[in-house]
């Protein structure tokens, strides 16, 4: 069994030896070293092909590969693989809040983006309600740590995870998988390309549906288990080359979810009164048991269209247009106090429309200077209904709030707009000095928002908030980036950077009991200093990179709770700072088994910070733990004349943590380790894969989100990560 108490002096010490072990190996036989290496990965990260080893920005890759041997589904599963990376969801797992190097979401209202952007084939996908599915038929997932600040569709203080789908190659290929599993787990996905003009145009459709029983057993009769998996989505890519020097890509999707919700685990605090004051507790339910009363389906669907149009203009210059359209519907009935009445239930619905467009145009001389500028155009659109529902089991009373419901709902408008530009020049043979700079405004406004109140047969009673005017407000900001890089062979370089980030400020979406209620918070702002290398060495054998950084992070946003009334303000942390590093290690210690390793460290503090009129300062931040280590391992065990058996292990540690800034410490998020297992069986004679696979092999009981409820309901809440699952899957493959 692993240990589950990490030594980040082991993890150093192992990661060290597995480097000299693995050089020691190489240079023993330079006829072995010759014959295989690393292979070379092409990024766009900086709106340019390039590869990964060149890009001065800590980022992480993962290939479709190694996609397929990792086996993600969503969007939450990729962060074990990504050191300082975490990803959590207070709505299960068709939205993720994601964390990188500690920059993450507090804020988890609908009418809120994250300060991590998501984009899918450069598409900013930004409103909640949009970030479902997107975890099918993938060429590479790009993971940019720091701010985005110059290049990017939409600025942002955390990072960018960028999704690219495979697109038509002018070639007739294809795949099917289909899959079973414990927990009446069944899948099937896959993708069939072919071009209908020869090297002119060709289509590729992709598809995945997945569905399963939930992992929370319900202990009373008649109710659904909750965590249920039930969703599919497609894609369609058509690609047009209209000249040698002009194609355009044409991408249609949609995606539905519609799984029995998660439920919230509740424990009360002070014993004795139980949870929600009512005497009733859980202590009677084992981990993954539940008994809540309120287990609803929740409901995400997404569909969209992009246009993308690439022209060389000539051989100096080329133009890129990004065009898209989407929209999207997400409903979220939670049970909140997870117990047998109806004490504490939230519903959110977003229905949004978003519509963006960027233009972009590259210069590629022969010297020394380059540059790539443009403008970036967003609107979204927003329909917010935010409703709870506490103590409906019980009778009205005026003093306690019991037997009432509370709702509001207003529509969210914001149009984004920005001109950036990033010059490179190459000041010598091996250095380069990078300079960028961005203006972004963010205009929005909150149009109708009303709240009403009712009892608990759900029937609107009065008005708490009549409908109200038009409120508005702009925020403009202007940041830059500033990297010199070093190349000193062929294969290593170093870079310094700094990098500035803005987050757009955002209404409160929970006001329910006054117009005092309505406000807003500033943006969010961060400057970030980085070190970093990248290498190669040992005839590209053994890949190293790491970074050092310390970001000072200003105005984080706040849900501010008032624990006496529930009235919920949005407002400001003053400071936060962060100090940090990663390493990552890929090594190739013979042509049948690559290593690859990240280690990440996070120091982290919030410099001021009062909420709830508490002095919070001093305190770690949220979803930021000290130390995460990951290690994966891909073995061939056996080669004969009729096929290959492929061994695939992964295995990742995640140190305590708090989801909120309080830091109480019977809320802290236990550290676990989770290790995963696939066995495949690829056949020479016919074109299909068997495997088998297991994912948390030692069943480990861990949570995702633990938080504090215990002034208002005598109760802690909580999410359970998923038990140990296991199944096999078939893949066949045609040319």
């Amino acid at each position: 069994m692993l240990n589950k108490k990490f030594c980040p002096n082991r993890a150093l010490a192992l990661t060290a030896s597995l480097v000299f072990t693995n050089v020691s190996l190489t240079l023993t036989n330079d006829a072995l070293a010759d014959s295989f290496a690393i292979e070379e990965i092409i990024v766009t990260a900086q709106k340019k092909a390039e590869s990964s080893q060149d890009v001065p920005i800590s980022m992480a890759v993962i290939g479709s590969n190694e996609l397929e041997q990792l086996k993600l589904r969503n969007t939450m599963e990729i962060a074990a693989q990504i050191p300082n990376m975490m990803i959590i969801s207070n709505f299960g797992d068709s939205l993720p809040a994601m964390s990188i190097r500690g920059v993450t979401q507090a804020d988890y209202n609908l009418n809120q983006n994250s300060p991590i952007g998501m984009y899918v084939d450069e598409v900013y996908r930004g409103p909640m309600a949009l970030n479902g599915m997107q975890m099918f038929d993938l060429d590479r997932l790009e993971v940019l740590r720091g701010p985005q600040g110059t290049l990017y569709g939409k600025n942002t203080t955390g990072g960018a995870v960028n999704f690219h789908t495979k697109t038509p190659d002018f070639v007739s290929d294809g795949y099917l998988s289909v899959g079973l599993g414990n927990y009446s787990k069944r899948e099937v996905h896959g993708a069939y390309e072919t071009p209908l003009i020869a090297d002119k145009l060709a289509v590729r459709a992709a598809f995945v549906y997945n569905q399963g029983d939930g992992y929370v057993e319900h202990q009373i009769p008649g109710i659904e288990d909750p965590y249920e998996v039930d969703e599919w989505a497609g894609r369609v890519t058509v690609k047009a080359v209209l000249s040698d020097s002009t194609d355009v890509v044409v991408r249609l999707r949609k995606s539905k979810s519609n799984p029995t919700n998660f439920v919230w685990s509740s424990e009360e605090v002070v014993p004795g009164l139980g949870i929600g004051f009512t005497g009733l507790n859980n202590e009677h339910l084992d981990f993954h048991e539940t008994e809540a009363n309120f287990v609803e389906e929740r409901t995400m669907e997404n569909e969209g269209i992009s246009l993308t149009v690439n022209w060389e203009i000539n051989d100096s210059y080329s133009l890129t247009s990004i065009t898209a359209y989407d929209e999207g519907i997400f409903n979220n009935p939670e049970d909140a106090d997870g117990t047998s009445i109806g004490i504490l239930e939230l519903i959110g619905t977003s229905e949004v429309r978003q519509y963006t467009q960027e233009l972009r145009i590259s210069s590629s001389y022969e010297g020394p200077f380059n540059w790539i500028g443009g403008v970036f155009y967003g609107r979204e659109e927003n329909d917010i209904v935010t409703q709870s529902r506490v103590y409906l089991d019980f009778p009205f009373d005026p003093i306690l709030q019991t037997g009432t419901f509370y709702r509001n709902n207003f529509t969210q408008n914001r149009d984004s707009y920005a001109v950036f530009a990033q010059a490179d020049y190459l000041l010598t043979q091996n250095m380069n000095l990078v300079v960028g700079l961005r203006y972004s405004e963010d205009d929005s406004e909150m149009v109708g928002l009303q709240s009403v109140f009712g009892f608990a047969d759900l029937v609107d009673q009065a008005f708490l908030i009549p409908p109200q005017p038009k409120s508005d407000f702009s925020d403009s900001k202007v940041t830059g980036r500033i990297a010199l890089n070093y190349h000193w062979s062929d294969s290593g370089m170093a870079y310094i950077s700094y990098n500035q980030g803005y987050r757009n400020g955002v209404f409160n979406a929970t006001a329910f009991f006054s117009v005092d209620e309505i406000t807003q918070a500033d943006p969010e702002e961060i400057d970030a200093y980085e070190i970093g290398f990248k290498s190669q060495f040992a005839s590209d054998r053994i890949q190293l990179n790491g970074a050092v950084f310390f970001y000072d992070y200003t105005d984080q946003q706040f849900i501010d709770i008032d624990s006496a009334t529930l009235v919920q303000t949005v407002r400001n942390a003053g400071e936060s700072e962060v100090l940090g590093l990663e390493l990552e290690l890929v090594a190739l210690a013979t042509e049948d088994l690559t290593l690859q390793a990240g280690l990440g460290y996070l120091d982290t503090e919030y410099k001021s910070l009062i909420l709830e009129g508490s002095d919070l300062s001093g305190n770690k931040l949220i979803n930021a733990p000290d130390w995460n280590f990951n290690l994966s391992l891909d073995y061939v065990v056996a080669e004969t004349d009729s096929g290959t058996i492929l061994a695939h292990l992964d295995t990742s540690y995640t140190d305590e943590h708090y989801s909120q800034p309080e830091n109480v410490k019977r809320n802290v998020i236990e550290s676990r380790w989770l290790t995963n297992l696939r066995l495949s069986w690829e056949d020479k004679a016919l074109p299909y894969t068997l495997s088998l696979w297991v994912k948390n092999l030692t069943d480990e009981e861990y949570k995702n989100v633990d938080m504090d409820f215990a002034d208002g309901f005598n109760m802690d809440i909580s999410q359970k990560g998923a038990p140990r699952t296991f199944g096999a899957e078939f893949i066949y493959r045609w040319e």
